[in-house]
């Protein structure tokens, strides 16, 4: 994987081209530069069956410092399925939690805006562009790039889940995994609902539902590689309230069983809780963009609450709980 070209476009840190002499000294050096307490470097691989996609490391500049720069790489035939966003959600839990460091950074080239979303949905702000930062050591060509950070006490920390382990989808999630002789930091082991898919029948008429009738944010909206079920272009598409939570991930149905459960992944019951803490806001705004509602707002103990269906007809509950 590292000797992609394409994933060395954007890497000028690795040897072009890459030998395997090279991933061996790259690997002996893991160790020394962990016992230093300088350099934590982690595999990226599927829960699944444990294939390698990536790496992710931490580095500090001496074991004293309370800050320390993130840098990861994904294989290109890996590439834009969430897998660098959960595996630095994971490794900037254990910068804070384990290694008791205030403030994570990371960098990316102008011209490589995924890498940008990546630290996003990891829970960084963008902190300043850098002109003419650097020389590319290969071509001679100069470099723009962009400075991300996040601190321990953000608020950004517990909207991007940095503070557990997350898993973005239920069959190819990625972790990542310090090597073997390396600590593992207790509070890594827990989880979160972080991505549900919804099934649609068309990308774009749900994701402008979503944007539109909603108020939701676009997070990702990437193609994939591999294609649907019906041969049809794939897209990795989330979205996600103002307010931040679980996100969906639109699925176009693309088999007669998957388009046969559209509109009925409750089965029929209320299938997902949207909260408020507005309720006439946000009902009158969405009768005004269109939004079905079953019945008319209701007063039970818990809260006040209206069932309304989504654009694909699954039944929601919007509640103000008391």
């Amino acid at each position: 994987m590292a000797g992609d070209p394409r994933l060395a476009d954007t890497l000028f840190e690795l040897p072009r081209p890459y030998r395997i002499d090279d991933a061996l000294e790259w690997i002996a050096s893991h160790a020394p530069e962990r016992a230093k307490g300088q350099r934590y470097t982690f595999a990226v691989r599927l829960r699944a069956d444990d294939t390698l996609v990536g790496s992710i490391a931490l580095g500090k500049r001496k074991r004293s410092a309370i800050r320390a720069e993130l840098g990861y790489w994904i294989g290109t035939e890996h590439a834009s399925r969430g897998y660098a966003s959960e595996a630095s959600r994971a490794v900037i839990a254990f910068a804070f939690d384990a290694l008791g460091l205030e403030r994570v950074e990371a960098r990316h080239l102008t011209r490589n805006p995924a890498s940008g979303r990546v630290m996003r949905n990891a829970g960084m702000t963008p902190e300043a562009t850098m002109r003419a930062y650097l020389r590319d050591p290969h071509t001679g060509r100069i470099e723009d790039m962009v400075q991300w950070a996040v601190m321990r006490a953000d608020p950004s920390r517990e909207s991007a889940g940095a503070s557990e382990s997350a898993s973005e989808s239920a069959s190819e999630s990625a972790s990542a995994i310090a090597p073997a002789s390396a600590p593992r930091p207790h509070r890594l082991i827990g989880s979160r609902i972080a991505t549900v898919a919804l099934l649609v029948h068309d990308y774009d008429t749900a994701r402008e539902w979503f944007r539109e009738a909603l108020g939701w944010r676009i997070v990702e909206d990437v193609p994939l590689d591999e294609p649907n079920k019906d041969g049809a272009p794939k897209r990795w598409l989330t979205v996600e309230p103002a307010k931040g939570g679980p996100r969906l991930l639109l699925a176009r149905a693309s088999s007669a069983s998957e388009r046969a459960a559209i509109g009925q992944q409750g089965g029929g019951r209320v299938w997902l809780f949207l909260e408020t803490d507005d309720f006439a806001r946000d009902h009158a705004r969405f009768i005004a963009s269109g939004v079905h509602f079953d019945e008319a707002p209701r007063q039970e103990p818990y809260g006040t609450v209206a069932v309304f269906r989504d654009v694909c007809g699954n039944a929601w509950d919007l509640i103000e709980p008391r």
